[in-house]
C-alpha cells in the first residue's frame, strides 16, 4: 500500500481490513495523507490485531500524531517492528515515545531516522527509557553531526536495563556530513 495516494477515508477501510484479515505486515509509507489518521493507530490497540510490522515512512507524521501513535504502541501486544522515518517528529513527542519504550514488551526494532529530534534532549530521553525495555534490539536514529553519534554512544555505553544488565542493542546512527 506504499505510495498509492491513500487518504483518511481509505485508511479507515485499511485499518478494518488489516484487523479482519489478520494482516501481519502493513506498509503505508509515502502516503502523506495518512500520517495523522487515528484509524491507523487503532490497528495497534485492537485485541484482534495481528500486525507485527508497521512502516509509516514519510507520511507527514507530526509530533502530535507521533504522540498518539506511541500511546498506542505502548499497549501493542504483537508489534515487533515500527518504522516512522522521514517524518516531522520532534522532541515534543519524545515523552510519549519514552513511555511506550518502557511499557511495550514486543517491539524489537524502532526506526526513527531522519526526524528532527535532538540527541541531547529527545533521543537521550528515549535511550534512557530503553533501559527499562528488555526486548528492543535495533534502534535507528540519524543525525547530522559526529557529536550526536558520540553523545548517543555515551548514553548507551552506561545504560543498564531494569535487571541491572548492560543494555545490548544495535544503535544505527547515520549522519549526513
Amino acid at each position: 500500500l506504499s505510495n498509492n495516494g491513500m487518504t483518511t477515508a481509505s485508511s479507515y477501510a485499511i485499518s478494518k481490513l488489516a484487523i479482519g484479515c489478520r494482516v501481519k505486515e502493513l506498509e503505508i509509507s509515502y502516503n502523506p495523507g495518512v500520517g495523522e489518521d487515528k484509524c491507523l493507530y487503532s490497528i495497534l490497540t485492537d485485541p484482534n490485531s495481528q500486525v507485527e510490522e508497521l512502516q509509516m515512512t514519510s507520511v507527514n507524521l507530526s509530533s502530535n500524531g507521533a504522540t498518539k501513535l506511541f500511546t498506542a504502541v505502548g499497549t501493542a501486544k504483537k508489534l515487533k517492528i515500527l518504522w516512522v522515518s522521514d517524518n516531522s517528529i520532534t522532541d515534543e513527542a519524545c515523552d510519549s515515545i519514552a513511555m511506550a519504550m518502557k511499557s511495550n514488551t514486543s517491539l524489537v526494532t524502532l526506526k526513527i531516522d531522519h526526524n528532527p529530534i535532538d540527541v541531547k534532549s529527545g533521543i537521550q530521553h528515549i535511550v534512557r527509557a530503553l533501559q527499562h525495555n528488555d526486548t528492543m534490539q535495533h534502534f535507528y536514529y540519524s543525525g547530522n553531526a559526529r557529536e550526536k553519534f558520540i553523545t548517543l554512544n555515551e548514553v548507551v555505553k552506561n545504560a543498564r536495563n531494569s535487571r541491572g544488565c548492560q543494555v545490548k542493542m544495535d544503535i544505527h546512527c547515520y549522519y549526513d556530513n
